[in-house]
């Protein structure tokens, strides 16, 4: 087993945060991590990772798309304050799979104390334009799917759909960080498939999207 508690930056635990224990493995002739175990932090932001085999595994914990309070000071100029999210985090202290600890796990032990301080960060809004081919008109929905850690094969996606007749999308309260961007619909019986990769970052210029992406 593995276990340990996540808090935030100020020390008080995070209920509810996924904690997922990967081991590195290989999937389409690629090395990546593999899901091999998941748990949920309870009211204490404890958490247990049990059944594991015998092995190396990294540890990660995300908190996505549920929005974090954080006290801000009032102001006039921007009545709608930025929200926060928690994000994902690797033990020990990092953002990427690639930099994640690999701890050896013993049959018949408890790796204990691996803990987290996840700290809040603005959130950003991903929009984007599908362009299709000329002259096609796609017989159903404009599906986007958007993953994290495009490289590994553990990524959280989400879903949604890009409307006719501009055939937008737009996402809101994502996290900094790199994600994989696929659009996908059929027309005449084809299928037509878009990948584009996005970085999100929080210093765009006030009033402009942080991130745009066209398929």
């Amino acid at each position: 087993m593995i276990s340990g508690i996540v808090l935030d930056e100020d020390g008080d635990p995070v209920a509810g945060a996924q904690v997922s224990a990967l081991t590195p493995g290989f999937q389409r002739r690629r090395r990546t991590l593999l899901h091999r175990s998941g748990a949920q932090t309870d009211s204490r932001g404890r958490y247990r990772l049990n059944t594991l085999a015998p092995g190396r595994y990294a540890v990660v914990v995300r908190h996505l798309f549920r929005p974090v309070f954080r006290a801000q000071p009032e102001s006039t100029v921007n009545p709608s304050p930025p929200a926060f999210t928690y994000g994902v985090q690797y033990y020990s202290g990092v953002d990427r799979s690639a930099s994640a600890t690999l701890l050896e796990v013993q049959a018949g032990k408890e790796v204990e104390g691996i803990d987290f301080r996840l700290a809040a960060r603005p959130t950003v809004a991903l929009q984007g334009r599908v362009l299709l081919p000329q002259g096609v008109i796609p017989s159903g929905q404009v599906s986007v799917d958007i993953l994290d850690e495009p490289d590994s094969a553990q990524g959280v996606s989400m879903s949604t759909s890009a409307s006719a007749p501009n055939f937008m999308f737009r996402l809101d309260n994502w996290p900094p960080g790199s994600y994989l961007v696929v659009a996908q619909t059929l027309a005449e019986g084809r299928q037509y498939r878009g990948v584009q990769r996005v970085e999100l970052g929080t210093d765009s210029p006030e009033g402009q999207d942080p991130a745009r992406t066209r398929h």
